[in-house]
Protein backbone atom coordinates (compact mmCIF):
# COMPACT_ATOMS: atom_id res chain seq x y z
CA UNK A 1 0.00 0.00 0.00
CA UNK A 2 2.93 2.32 0.52
CA UNK A 3 4.47 1.85 -2.83
CA UNK A 4 0.86 2.59 -4.16
CA UNK A 5 1.06 5.94 -2.49
CA UNK A 6 4.54 6.96 -3.30
CA UNK A 7 3.69 6.48 -7.12
CA UNK A 8 0.75 8.51 -6.73
CA UNK A 9 2.80 11.19 -4.96
CA UNK A 10 5.03 11.08 -7.88
CA UNK A 11 2.20 11.12 -10.44
CA UNK A 12 0.86 13.96 -8.47
CA UNK A 13 4.05 15.85 -9.02
CA UNK A 14 3.99 15.30 -12.51
CA UNK A 15 0.93 16.60 -13.28
CA UNK A 16 1.64 19.53 -11.17
CA UNK A 17 4.92 20.22 -13.30
CA UNK A 18 2.57 19.89 -16.68
CA UNK A 19 -0.80 21.39 -15.55
CA UNK A 20 -2.02 24.91 -16.55
CA UNK A 21 -1.87 27.39 -14.19
CA UNK A 22 -4.10 30.98 -14.29
CA UNK A 23 -1.01 32.98 -13.71
CA UNK A 24 -0.41 32.85 -17.83
CA UNK A 25 2.24 30.97 -19.79
CA UNK A 26 5.53 29.22 -17.76
CA UNK A 27 8.45 29.77 -19.90
CA UNK A 28 10.20 26.59 -17.36
CA UNK A 29 7.39 24.30 -17.59
CA UNK A 30 7.27 24.44 -21.09
CA UNK A 31 11.16 23.47 -22.14
CA UNK A 32 11.07 20.55 -19.21
CA UNK A 33 7.70 19.49 -21.38
CA UNK A 34 9.75 19.54 -24.37
CA UNK A 35 12.73 18.18 -23.06
CA UNK A 36 10.67 15.04 -21.43
CA UNK A 37 8.77 14.36 -24.64
CA UNK A 38 12.43 14.96 -26.86
CA UNK A 39 13.96 12.07 -24.42
CA UNK A 40 10.43 9.93 -24.85
CA UNK A 41 10.77 9.91 -28.87
CA UNK A 42 14.42 9.61 -28.78
CA UNK A 43 14.61 6.57 -26.80
CA UNK A 44 11.97 4.92 -29.03
CA UNK A 45 13.90 5.49 -31.89
CA UNK A 46 16.73 3.80 -29.83
CA UNK A 47 14.97 0.95 -29.06
CA UNK A 48 13.03 0.63 -32.71
CA UNK A 49 16.92 0.70 -33.84
CA UNK A 50 18.13 -1.99 -31.35
CA UNK A 51 15.25 -4.44 -32.06
CA UNK A 52 15.50 -4.25 -35.91
CA UNK A 53 19.21 -4.33 -35.48
CA UNK A 54 18.84 -7.89 -33.82
CA UNK A 55 15.97 -8.96 -35.68
CA UNK A 56 18.19 -8.48 -38.78
CA UNK A 57 21.22 -10.28 -37.19
CA UNK A 58 19.20 -13.11 -36.36
CA UNK A 59 17.81 -13.53 -39.74
CA UNK A 60 14.22 -13.11 -38.81
CA UNK A 61 13.43 -9.85 -40.44
CA UNK A 62 13.76 -11.27 -43.93
CA UNK A 63 12.37 -14.24 -44.01
CA UNK A 64 13.02 -15.93 -47.23
CA UNK A 65 11.55 -19.05 -48.64
CA UNK A 66 14.18 -21.44 -49.72
CA UNK A 67 11.44 -23.82 -51.64
CA UNK A 68 10.09 -20.50 -53.56
CA UNK A 69 10.16 -21.24 -57.39
CA UNK A 70 11.88 -18.76 -59.41
CA UNK A 71 10.49 -17.66 -62.90
CA UNK A 72 12.18 -16.20 -65.49
CA UNK A 73 10.46 -13.79 -68.33
CA UNK A 74 12.04 -14.80 -71.51
CA UNK A 75 12.86 -11.64 -73.57
CA UNK A 76 11.25 -11.86 -77.18
CA UNK A 77 14.44 -11.51 -79.31
CA UNK A 78 12.52 -9.56 -82.32
CA UNK A 79 10.69 -7.64 -80.14
CA UNK A 80 14.36 -6.45 -78.54
CA UNK A 81 15.93 -5.82 -82.16
CA UNK A 82 12.64 -3.38 -83.44
CA UNK A 83 13.67 -1.73 -80.04
CA UNK A 84 17.16 -1.25 -80.62
CA UNK A 85 16.94 -0.47 -84.28
CA UNK A 86 14.56 2.27 -83.24
CA UNK A 87 16.94 3.68 -81.15
CA UNK A 88 19.44 4.08 -83.43
CA UNK A 89 17.21 5.87 -86.04
CA UNK A 90 16.70 7.99 -83.38
CA UNK A 91 20.50 8.57 -82.39
CA UNK A 92 20.53 8.89 -86.42
CA UNK A 93 17.93 11.51 -86.62
CA UNK A 94 19.65 13.21 -83.68
CA UNK A 95 22.77 13.50 -85.20
CA UNK A 96 21.42 14.97 -88.50
CA UNK A 97 19.24 17.73 -86.47
CA UNK A 98 22.34 18.72 -84.47
CA UNK A 99 24.88 18.37 -88.07
CA UNK A 100 22.19 20.82 -89.52
CA UNK A 101 21.17 18.66 -92.53
CA UNK A 102 17.41 18.71 -92.17
CA UNK A 103 15.09 19.36 -94.61
CA UNK A 104 12.10 21.37 -93.37
CA UNK A 105 8.65 20.89 -95.23
CA UNK A 106 7.55 24.16 -96.67
CA UNK A 107 3.65 24.40 -94.76
CA UNK A 108 2.91 26.83 -97.83
CA UNK A 109 2.80 24.48 -100.50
Amino acid sequence: MKSFKTIKESMMRIVRIFSRSSDGPNPSRDWVLIFFISIVIFLSFILTNVYVYFQISHGDFFKVENDSQISLDVVDRNGLDKALSNFEDRAKRFGDIKMGATTLADPSI
